[in-house]
């Protein structure tokens, strides 16, 4: 029996083998896989009927407005008693 022979069989289980297992399952995920991330975002909401009904006006915020209030931050944040009015952003339900 010549050396070629006796690799033949060797190769030919070894290739059926890798072949076969391309139809192995690969789900290596568990159920629970993410549900630590699902929570937090849960966590997170703080009122569930503002969230589970947003309404059709939601509150936002003007351009304008919005670059006004970070201006004043930026200037004054340093300043603290400078600052005559308070920084009102509202954001959610009121």
């Amino acid at each position: 029996m010549s050396k070629k022979k006796s690799l033949d069989l060797p190769l030919t289980l070894l290739f059926g083998c890798v072949v076969l297992s391309a139809c192995a399952p690969t789900s290596l995920v568990h159920d629970t896989y993410g549900d630590a991330v699902r929570h937090m975002i849960d966590a997170q909401i703080y009122d569930r009927d503002a969230a589970a009904d947003p309404g059709s006006d939601p509150v936002s915020m003007d351009g304008a407005k919005a670059e006004e209030v970070l201006k004043t931050h930026r200037q004054d944040v340093g300043q603290p008693d400078a600052i005559q009015e308070p920084i009102i952003i509202q954001t959610g339900r009121q």
